[in-house]
């Protein structure tokens, strides 16, 4: 399972160009922690948040900077096996890079893979995901669960 990860994500390197050791086209930053929590999504209907970051995920504010990925309507336990784009115009959901609280941008496109979501309902995967300044996204992770409580609508 780890060698077909780590081919996927090769292929997915050359798909949208090379990256450094860190994960990140460009910059020093690596995405070293994750974590998974349900949210709401388009029309109050379930979804899915991950969280990438340099340092531990705490909800509701995770450190900057970060990646948010919104997934659309699926719960933590649907995700398994899937792949999923993200972007502009993507009906799955879509991914911003946070720089800063007030400073972020919406990928231009991107894929999500999810290849096991445990017993816990943390979750494994790998990403590949481009934003319009250039920045490119290439990792795997392995999200912790962060149960929150969410009314939507």
């Amino acid at each position: 399972m780890i060698l077909f990860r780590w081919t996927s994500l090769v292929a997915a390197g050359i798909t949208f160009g090379s990256c450094d050791s860190s994960g990140i086209l460009g910059t020093s930053t690596a995405f070293e922690h994750s974590a998974v929590t349900p949210a709401c999504g388009p029309a109050d209907g379930p979804a899915v948040a991950i969280y990438l970051a340099a340092a531990p995920v705490q909800l509701p504010d995770p450190p900057m900077p970060h990646v948010r990925i919104y997934l659309w309507d699926y719960g933590v336990q649907d995700l398994g096996g899937r792949t999923l784009t993200v972007g502009e115009n993507s009906a799955n959901g879509g991914a911003w890079y946070h720089a800063s609280a007030n400073v972020y941008e919406l990928a231009s496109a991107g894929v999500v893979r999810i290849d096991e979501v445990h017993p816990d309902n943390s979750v494994e995967g790998s990403v590949s995901i481009v934003f319009p300044s250039g920045r490119r996204v290439l990792t795997g992770f392995r999200a912790d669960f962060i149960g929150q409580v969410y009314i939507c609508g």
